[in-house]
């Protein structure tokens, strides 16, 4: 195979060579045949390209393979026809025709790449190569089909220049058509196609003439040359030619109804996108003609209007227009639009109102443009709805008319200002002239303008522009100084606004008058130290006052003491047990106004311990269940069974709280019952005290913790106290880490609640006290300048065993120290000349200086404050002991500081100091029930009842509800306690610890039956009845009388103490009991309790007959 291509290229040295002419005009129809192929083939190509449908672009790629490949074939075989050898030629219809082939698959690859958006050079050589490499195929092809007597022969250089011409101008037309239409493009030249057509056609003939020089025509021996008639090649050739221009024509024609296809579709869309747009455009397109007919709208005209196209279509346009604007659009203006000299007019915009389908004017925007369509002007009319656009206008004024009201209104200066040097001010409200007595425009104007900076007080500036040295916000207090001179000062707040792409920085700020509030700082420094100064007088009142107070009720609780040891009476046991009881309630009151001031300053201290809760609630209940049952209340308490037996806590304060709760119920509930609840919580013990008493309004109760307040002023005068139980409550509680609430309703009662974090332990604590201290005998040195408590010590003393000297102040004790033979001191710290303190610190100073051993001294004193012990400590004192003498402790503390040894024991856990084997203690229930006979009296009524009580308690156990058997057995306790039943209030105190552990049944009860039998026996064998015991009788006349003037001391507020002296000397046979309701009432304050019960009675005496019950 390749010996017989290689054939082709040798010729013989012998060989004769012939040559041959071309005919010029055959040549130049070839080069033109190529060049138009060439064009009709890259027209068809850009067409393929711009086509979105896939078959479409491959028949146009199909007709434009067909057209250039078809012009390739004719120039080649025009070309051949125009070469004249001497010899005849035929051509192979066959080899021929096949010759097309390569050159329509040739234009295929080049109109293929034509269609590309893009074309890198890599694929520029690639399709260069192959678009070459097809049309010489094409061409040595077609020569092959020649048929001749020559042989012909290839000169092999001048073939491969054949090769490489067609490869290069095929890279080059590529290229142009490519690289050379974006410069084109860029540069605004249109005629990219042409000059490729021009390359490819060049690129074309130029290989095949290059070719034909290749050919070498070698005669055959015995060759004898013979031309052929000439004529034959132009009708071959005008053949070929023709047949050329069919096949593109063609070309043509499909390619002509494939670009109307697309007009026509691109004319569609272009109809339908406009429609779209007219129908979707928000405001409203009309086109009118020249004489200002409409002949379209869009929907938006309809939205704007309401009017129906069909209504509008054909109408003037004016008759949209309000009539004072029809004749504004009328045919003459629209004539002057489309005028020549009137093209100023055809920009024409304004705001107008137009008439909707109900003829209400309707505010628009209307915009007219002109266009011509031939001879046919046209107009098209914008119209915009401007009734939003209006009403935002609107709100815009009047939100700025607002906002310049509020900015003028504002108690204060509100403004901008430039942040460079000066802060000059761009907007200020006119309150600005209020405050520095300038105009706002005198701080905006260009020329001769005022700095805001310039009015600051000199002593501010430098504060004032650090603060503004930020780039947020800043804030600032400075004084300023107004037109007049005044000072004033101001706090500005203000913030840095940099705006994007803007340079300018601009502070806005506002700046307010706080001269006022200036002002009352200083009087609320001035209040402060008012405040301050009398706080600490305050202090000093309340030492002073505990000393005062304390040292006369010193002697008052101690004498009395001491007398009633002594054997009296019973109306001077009662009176003395008056007197003592009323200093123990006035120490009560002080010890509440002392306590308030020392939670006030965080200065109480807390005693924790374990304790028995049931024992501190039965002290409680005890107290205060006399109290209760004189006013005829039903004192009631609920103790959960689930309730341990003992607590960590405070048992003292807890006390203090329930008494202060429990004293307020009493005092303030008339009739009804008064309940304590007790339960266990998660984290501690609830308390509830609920009464039925007078209850709080909202405002009354709003007020009922605080310090010294009571519901009105009639509540002070009515019941007394000072106002600070409730106060001393919360503080309590709250130290404790505990919260209390309070509900109330007037006329119906009031609840107290509070919650203790009291956590439960296993046993209780042993609380020690003196059981006996046997001293020996002491010489004492007493200290005091109040003469009834030096009296008071010495007598107490004296009776111990002990002898006792005194002096009445410390200049006087420290002369007698240095000269008697002292074996401790008891030294009161207040006094006149020289204090205690003193006194001491100089003995201790005199002692070190002499090298003496101490004198144990002792401080005694009324003051409960923890300063004076520290104070005490600090002076040399060793011990510390309080007034109102507790006789016991004081021997306790001398013994301690003596260094004495003494024995303990644990305290008693009962309620009572009776002796626990004892049947009916008297003595305790006189004190309580005031008289013998009343005692035995409420005895027997207990007693009465006891039989039921014991029932009910037998029916609960059978049924083993242990609550219920629990309150019993604790009510029982209490009542029991308060008669001074000693051996029924131990019983069922053991009882009703037993329940608590669920270690009692029905089968105990029979003790309890026998302890209540041993106080009926008791009872019994009293031989002196209580009407015996009474000092005298009165009948119910002198009674009648005597509640008379009780009734006129009630109305008036006073106490008649020579009255009220008679009555306690009397007893009053059944009515003896209300009697002495009455006088307690009267004792307590409350006359007007005291009116209803004399009134009650005296119609009760009114009924009944003259004798005695």
């Amino acid at each position: 195979m390749l010996e017989w291509l290689m054939s082709f290229f040798v010729i013989p040295e012998s060989s004769l060579l012939l040559t041959g002419e071309y005919s010029p005009s055959l040549m130049v129809l070839s080069i033109s045949i190529s060049i138009f192929a060439s064009y009709m083939a890259f027209l068809v190509a850009g067409q393929a390209a711009q086509s979105v449908n896939r078959k479409r672009k491959a028949i146009l790629l199909a007709l434009g393979s067909l057209a250039l490949g078809g012009g390739i074939w004719a120039m080649h075989f025009i070309g051949m026809l125009a070469f004249e050898l001497c010899t005849p030629i035929s051509y192979d219809t066959k080899t021929t025709f096949l010759s097309f082939i390569p050159g329509m698959l040739a234009a295929y690859v080049a109109l293929r790449s034509l269609t590309r958006r893009q074309v890198r050079f890599v694929q520029v050589l690639v399709g260069g190569v192959l678009v070459g490499s097809g049309i010489g195929a094409m061409h040595y092809s077609g020569m092959a089909a020649m048929e001749m007597a020559p042989l012909l022969r290839y000169n092999l250089p001048m073939f491969s220049l054949s090769i490489v011409v067609a490869v290069s101008l095929a890279m080059l037309a590529l290229w142009i058509k490519f690289g050379l239409k974006r410069i084109a493009m860029a540069k605004g030249f249109k005629g990219t196609r042409v000059i490729a057509s021009v390359v490819m056609g060049c690129a074309i003939t130029a290989m095949h003439y290059t070719g034909m020089a290749a050919a070498r025509f070698v005669a055959p021996p015995g060759f004898e040359s013979s031309m052929q008639d000439q004529s034959i090649s132009y009708v071959l050739a005008g053949y070929v030619s023709f047949f050329t221009l069919v096949i593109i024509g063609v070309v043509i024609g499909v390619t002509s109804l494939f670009r109307y296809m697309d007009i026509s579709q691109k004319a569609e869309n272009s109809r339908r996108t406009q429609v779209a747009l007219m129908d979707t455009a928000i405001d409203g397109i009309i086109t009118v003609n020249s004489l200002g007919t409409i002949l379209n709208m869009n929907k938006a005209v309809s939205r704007i209007l309401g009017w129906d196209e069909s209504m509008l279509i054909g109408q003037p346009f004016a008759s949209l227009m309000e009539k004072s604007q029809e004749q504004t659009f009328d045919s003459h203006f629209f004539a002057k639009i489309q005028s020549s000299q009137q093209k100023q007019s055809s920009r024409f915009s304004k705001d107008l109102y137009a008439l909707d389908n109900h003829s209400q004017p309707v505010p628009v925007r209307v915009g007219i443009g002109h266009t011509q369509l031939g001879e046919q002007h046209l107009f098209v009319i914008n119209m915009s709805d401007n009734r939003e656009r209006m009403q935002m206008e609107k709100t815009i004024r009047d939100n700025e008319a607002r906002f310049r009201s509020f900015f003028n209104n504002i108690p204060g200066i509100a403004y901008r200002s430039l942040n460079s040097e000066g802060m000059p001010l761009v907007f200020v409200n006119n309150a600005i002239q209020e405050i520095t007595g300038y105009t706002a425009d005198a701080f905006t104007r260009e020329d001769e303008r005022i700095n805001l900076f310039d009015l600051v007080h000199p002593d501010d500036k430098a504060a004032y522009q650090a603060a503004r040295q930020t780039d947020s916000e800043f804030y600032v207090e400075y004084r300023l100084i107004d037109r007049n001179g005044e000072t004033k000062w101001m706090r500005e707040y203000g913030s840095i606004v940099d705006i994007a792409d803007n340079e300018v920085s601009w502070v806005d700020g506002f700046i307010m008058d706080i001269t006022s509030r200036k002002e009352m700082e200083v009087a609320l420094r001035d209040a402060k130290n008012e405040a301050e100064e009398a706080a600490a007088s305050r202090a000093s009142f309340l030492a002073n006052m505990s000393h005062e107070i304390r040292t006369p009720m010193n002697a008052i609780i101690g004498f009395s003491d001491i007398l009633l040891d002594e054997k009296l009476t019973d109306g001077q046991h009662k009176h003395l047990t008056t007197i003592n009881r009323s200093a123990r309630s006035l120490l009560h009151l002080l010890n509440d106004i002392l306590d308030s001031a020392k939670l006030d300053k965080g200065k109480l201290e807390l005693d924790y311990r374990n304790f028995a809760i049931s024992e501190e609630i039965d002290t409680v209940i005890s107290t205060y269940w006399l109290d209760a049952k004189r006013k005829g209340l039903d004192l009631q308490v609920s103790v959960s069974p689930l309730l341990s037996d003992y607590y960590y806590g405070v048992p003292e304060r807890l006390r203090q709280v329930l008494n202060n709760l429990i004293s307020n119920a009493v005092k303030f509930t008339a009739h009804g019952e008064i309940t304590l609840s007790v339960h266990p919580q998660e984290n501690g013990v609830e308390f509830s005290v609920s009464d039925s008493g007078i209850g709080m309004t909202e405002e009354q109760l709003s007020r009922v913790f605080d310090a010294f307040a009571q519901a009105d002023a009639s509540m002070s005068r009515k019941y007394g106290g000072t106002g600070l139980g409730t106060t001393i409550c919360k503080q309590l509680v709250e130290l404790m880490g505990g919260d209390i609430q309070v509900s109330s309703e007037q006329g119906r009662g009031t609840n107290f609640t509070f919650r203790l974090p009291i956590t439960p332990v296993s046993e209780q604590e042993q609380v020690t006290q003196v059981a006996s201290i046997d001293l020996p005998p002491l010489h004492v040195l007493v200290v005091d300048d109040i003469s009834q408590n030096v009296d008071l010590i010495s007598l107490l003393l004296n009776r111990a065993g002990h002898s006792v000297d005194f002096a009445e102040n410390g200049k006087l004790a420290f002369e007698k120290m240095k000269t008697g033979n002292f074996d401790v001191v008891l030294m009161d710290l207040q006094m006149p000349v020289m204090d205690g303190l003193t006194a001491a610190a100089n003995r201790r100073e005199w002692e070190q200086a002499k090298g003496l051993k101490q004198l144990p001294i002792i401080a005694l004193t009324a003051s409960v404050l923890v300063q004076d012990k520290l104070d005490a400590q600090n002076a040399g004192m060793e011990g510390f002991a309080n007034k109102p003498i507790d006789f016991p402790t004081l021997i306790a503390e001398i013994a301690r500081v003596l260094g004495f040894e003494y024995t303990t024991v644990a305290e008693a856990t009962d309620a009572t100091d009776s002796d626990p084997n004892s049947v009916i203690d008297f003595r305790r229930g006189t004190q309580l029930w005031g008289d013998k006979a009343t005692l035995e009296r409420e005895i027997r009524r207990f007693l009465s009842t006891a039989s039921e009580m014991l029932t009910q308690l037998v029916q609960c156990l059978v049924v083993e509800d242990m609550e219920q058997v629990i309150s019993h057995l604790h009510g029982m306790k209490g009542v029991s306690g308060n008669l001074g039943l000693v051996r029924v209030m131990n019983v069922a105190g053991e009882f009703e610890r037993n329940a608590r552990n669920d270690h009692l049944s029905a089968e105990d009860i029979p003790t309890l039956k026998a302890a209540l039998r041993e106080v009926e026996n008791q009872l019994a064998q009293q031989t002196a009845s209580t009407q015996e015991e009474a000092l005298e009788e009165v009948d119910k006349g002198a009674l009648k009388r005597i509640l008379a003037s009780l009734l006129d001391s009630a109305k008036q507020n006073q106490f008649d103490e020579t009255i009220v002296t008679y009555c306690e000397g009397h007893y009053f046979g059944s009515y003896n009991v209300q009697v002495q309701c009455i006088l307690q009432d009267m004792d307590d304050f409350e006359f007007e309790r005291a009116v209803v019960r004399i009134n009650e009675l005296i119609e009760k005496l009114e009924e009944t007959g003259t004798d005695y019950d």
